[in-house]
């Protein structure tokens, strides 16, 4: 009907993020811009919520709330040493906190190594959905699906599958779970219930020549509506800042460098992605200074400070389990530059949550 297309092009005009209303676009809690393409987000606590103090390399996280309001997270950490060993090295760890923005403290080791890239949601049965990936994501067997009936175990492992290197799990209105996998392109998958057999849908990656560069770490979530979102670590240079990126991409300097991408669809075969102009986020984060000086001594409150890093990965978004509005902005960040993560020495990296305004 002429009701239905209209709704379609003007929620399309807002990145089905709002609705446009006398020539303007009406923001869902959570975003804000003319397209209603940006996260809305805040100046963060000054420590990190992990890997922070004490200090430990870790590389992106989960983080649900429990019924009783205790935020758990499930964090990719390092046994040992930094970022360049992620493949042998990596451990999921369980850790809690009474705020989604941390600081979290860590609890147990859920997976030993090699496990990371977490990613959880909650059935609508109850079931605690945990899927990880094991070694370095490419081989066979690699993503695996664990389950449990609380956030704090007992886990036990459901099924594989095969090459989903990253899974992004999503649970649709309807019941359906969804995976976004990163093989290469960012494909979608579909199961009718977790513990039902997962089919290969298509590729949902943006081919178009003027959005260059790649994709990869997706998150996946779905509005009231039921419309499909993808949060990706998007990018046409690797590092920030740097005069020239790899592979002959020219240079990674502010005005052309991006590091996320947000792809939307109403129906989850075709998806729109943004252009670096219009990414969700960028390389800065508003910082909330120290209340503390390094002796103890309280310091008067003062503005925001910007934060850079050289690489914002790992991208997830912590959200109000009933409302569906997100909470925070979750990423694996390194603060070295140019961007060293996988030179050993100075390959610390962390996780770094940051409040977003609803």
């Amino acid at each position: 009907s002429s009701s239905s297309s209209s709704f379609i092009n003007t929620a399309m005009t807002c990145s089905l993020n709002g609705q446009c209303v006398d020539g303007a676009c009406q923001c869902v809690p959570g975003w804000h811009g003319d397209h209603c393409q940006y996260l809305n987000l805040q100046p963060a606590p000054t420590v990190a919520a992990y890997g922070w103090s004490p200090n430990i390399t870790s590389w992106g996280a989960t983080i649900w709330p429990d019924d009783a309001g205790t935020f758990h997270m499930y964090v990719t950490e390092e046994t040992h040493g930094g970022l360049s060993h992620w493949a042998s090295n990596s451990q999921v760890v369980h850790a809690v906190s009474d705020s989604p923005l941390g600081p979290f403290k860590k609890t147990q080791v859920l997976l030993p190594p090699s496990s990371s890239n977490p990613q959880l949601v909650r059935h609508p049965d109850g079931t605690w959905l945990l899927f990880v990936i094991h070694g370095a994501g490419q081989q066979s067997n690699s993503a695996q699906l664990y389950v449990a009936m609380a956030p704090t175990g007992p886990w036990k492992p459901s099924g594989n599958f095969g090459g989903c290197n990253n899974p992004a799990p999503a649970i649709h209105p309807n019941g359906t779970v969804y995976v976004v996998c990163h093989n290469g392109a960012l494909t979608l998958h579909r199961a009718a219930s977790w513990n039902a057999s997962f089919e290969f849908l298509w590729d949902i990656s943006d081919a178009r020549p003027e959005v260059p560069g790649n994709c990869e770490d997706p998150f996946l979530w779905f509005d009231a509506n039921g419309h499909f979102h993808v949060l990706a670590h998007c990018y046409t240079c690797y590092w920030y800042p740097s005069a020239s990126g790899p592979g002959g991409r020219g240079p990674c300097l502010p005005g052309n460098a991006h590091c996320a991408g947000h792809g939307f669809s109403i129906d989850g075969r075709n998806f729109t992605w943004a252009g670096a102009e219009d990414a969700p986020y960028n390389f800065t984060a508003s910082v909330l200074p120290a209340t503390t000086s390094d002796d103890g001594q309280a310091r008067h409150p003062q503005e925001a400070v910007p934060r850079v890093f050289s690489t914002r990965e790992r991208p997830v978004l912590a959200r109000d389990p009933k409302t569906g509005h997100p909470l925070a902005l979750i990423n694996g960040v390194s603060p070295q530059y140019p961007q060293l993560k996988f030179v050993d020495g100075i390959d610390w990296t962390y996780t770094f949550v940051q409040p977003i305004a609803t």
